[in-house]
């Protein structure tokens, strides 16, 4: 059985695995800020990249891996805790950076769902109904904004892109230690990763706001047979 070090260090190394991928997604994102076209130009060139066969596989495979070891390691510090507070008068210390490792978990747990149902919806769904799926853009997210009441979607996706920056910013700092043999835990959150986190969550709330202009500015006519077939699978 592998020891609660090396589940860390699984988790730490197929999270880095993960990481490029998340990174360049994010930029690309921000990108939306700019225009439309420069943001779908990025998107064409970096699918060369991730989604290569080699390098899509070892994403899902890194995936399954994180999904398994956070489920082992979450295990394993519930009973510790458990046993540690009922030892305890009740009262729980706060440490320093205990805030942001909880805002990394609960954004990690946030994720672990709406990844699900984002590569469902942008992956799955046009390897099965498209005969190419690269034909898949930023006019079908668009597409659906105004579609979604109460502005739903837009909000899932700005919970998608903000908990992914945190998630990433905390989780490399925290892997790249762990694979050092070292821990954040207990440490402060440098200030430069917090003004980096901030400034992600701006780009990705523009990002979203710029989509939904978009929506309404662009002709894609030329596109309405695919995102008809798009919104009826999607059933809307």
């Amino acid at each position: 059985m592998v020891s609660t070090v090396g589940l860390k260090k699984i988790q730490a190394a197929s999270g880095l695995v993960m990481g490029l991928y998340v990174a360049l997604h994010l930029f690309n994102h921000y990108k939306l800020n700019a225009s439309y076209e420069q943001a779908d130009a990025m998107m064409m060139s970096l699918r060369k990249f991730y989604r290569h066969p080699i390098y899509e596989i070892s994403f899902v495979a890194a995936l399954l891996t994180h999904f398994y070891t956070n489920c082992v390691l979450y295990t394993k510090r519930s009973k510790v805790e458990a046993a540690a507070q009922s030892k305890s008068d009740g009262n729980k210390k706060s440490v320093a950076g205990s805030l942001e490792l909880k805002a990394h978990r609960i954004a990690g747990y946030t994720l672990s769902v709406l990844v699900l149902v984002h590569a469902g919806a942008t992956r799955i769904t046009p390897l099965l109904y498209f005969d190419d799926p690269n034909v898949f853009d930023y006019s079908f997210g668009a597409l659906v904004i105004p579609l979604v009441p109460f502005n739903l979607f837009s909000v899932y996706y700005m919970i998608l892109g903000i908990a992914g920056g945190w998630h990433l910013l905390y989780g490399t700092r925290a892997a790249i230690a762990t694979l050092s043999g070292t821990s954040v835990v207990g440490t402060e959150f440098p200030m430069l990763l917090k003004s980096v986190a901030m400034m992600n969550h701006i780009l990705i709330v523009g990002a979203v706001a710029a989509m939904g202009k978009y929506a309404v500015q662009h002709d894609w006519s030329d596109k309405k047979e695919m995102h008809d077939r798009f919104l009826e699978v999607m059933g809307m």
